[in-house]
């Protein structure tokens, strides 16, 4: 899905002065690798590196000149981060620490400016990505996953133990059944797993809706009616939530929480209907949902594909910021009572 990247601070600076953005341009959602903020503040980290070959000369005439550039590609480069929270010594020298770093929690890469003869494979540098077979830099294709708890939570597991927010998104989610528990517990299980990147207590909300309830019923035309239709929604989320906290609460590890909202079709914007997962570092689309599918002993497939930048940002801000979306209840605690 996703590949987290460490890339050398001093690099970014090289290609700003040489003008050469074509590494850049590889980086982002839609090209599925993201930076690493290793160490935290990766920004200040390239910026200061700038400044340092002129001396912290901020009147500098190439100081003026780069720095157009540079702005840009960090905008490109950070714009969604893997956020490690790892702080280190002042003077650390960053290969070395990115490498120990790799041996705990791997990168898929550390991409620097050179290779030292006794560096691990997974240090490249631009000369990889020449190499039109090198598994660092070339990405596999993305293919159909098999609806089953296992297959849709290790599909899932890169932006699940990347995250620090994470949003379970499926307007038809029943947790009294089956179908629907197996693969809730399998991802919770893919995210607490260790050892985390980020967040060892990530923010996971579960987002579904009442609609379901109300396919054969009637739109309301009165006030009367709306009101009527008002009071049986808040019923229905309620069940909805009170059943989450029956079925779900043991599948949650301990120490974990998750979030219940329970969503109605807004009056003016897109009906609830698309299944997602999204996170602070990208988002999936699950066209049948986040529950198995086997039938006559036959396991189905979806086409789980992870969505292009411009997407992933809309539906961020429809979920995670709540704009164009109505509450019906929530967001409801429950906390994790499984081992």
């Amino acid at each position: 899905m996703i590949y987290e990247y460490a890339l050398e601070p001093s690099l970014v600076v090289d290609w700003a002065l040489a003008g050469d953005g074509c590494c850049v341009s590889q980086f982002g959602l839609d090209c599925r690798r993201l930076v690493s903020d290793f160490p935290t503040d990766w920004k200040g980290l390239v910026f200061a590196d700038f400044l340092a070959r002129y001396d912290y000369d901020y009147g500098h005439p190439d100081v003026a000149n780069t720095q157009p550039t540079l702005d840009a590609f960090l905008q490109i480069l950070t714009d969604c981060m893997v956020l490690r929270q790892i702080h280190l010594p002042q003077r650390a020298a960053w290969l070395e620490e990115a490498i120990n770093e790799h041996f705990q929690r791997p990168f898929h890469a550390i991409f620097a400016r050179r290779r030292p003869e006794d560096s691990p494979a997974d240090v490249i540098t631009e000369e990889n990505i020449r190499n039109v077979r090198d598994p660092h830099w070339r990405l596999p294709t993305i293919k159909t996953t098999r609806k089953s708890a296992a297959d849709i939570a290790s599909r899932l597991r890169p932006l699940l133990q990347a995250a620090s927010k994470i949003f379970l998104i499926d307007p038809y989610f029943d947790a009294s059944k089956k179908r629907f528990q197996d693969p809730f517990a399998e991802i919770m299980r893919q995210t607490a797993m260790q050892p985390r990147a980020v967040s060892s207590s990530p923010v996971i909300s579960l987002i579904t809706g009442v609609e379901r309830h109300f396919k054969e019923t009637a739109k309301p035309t009165n006030e009367q009616e709306i009101g009527k239709r008002r009071k049986e929604e808040a019923n229905v989320a309620a069940e909805i939530v009170r059943q989450a906290r029956c079925h779900l609460a043991a599948l949650v590890p301990n120490g974990l929480a998750v979030k219940i909202s329970v969503l109605k079709n807004p009056t003016r914007g897109d009906p609830l209907h698309n299944r997602f997962v999204l996170t602070d570092v990208g988002g999936v689309i699950l066209p049948y949902g986040l529950d198995e599918r086997d039938r006559d002993g036959q396991c189905a497939t979806d086409d789980l594909t992870l969505l292009p930048q411009g997407m992933y940002w809309e539906r961020w801000k429809q979920y995670a910021e709540g704009k164009g979306i109505e509450v019906v209840l929530g967001p409801e605690d429950m906390q994790g009572t499984g081992r």
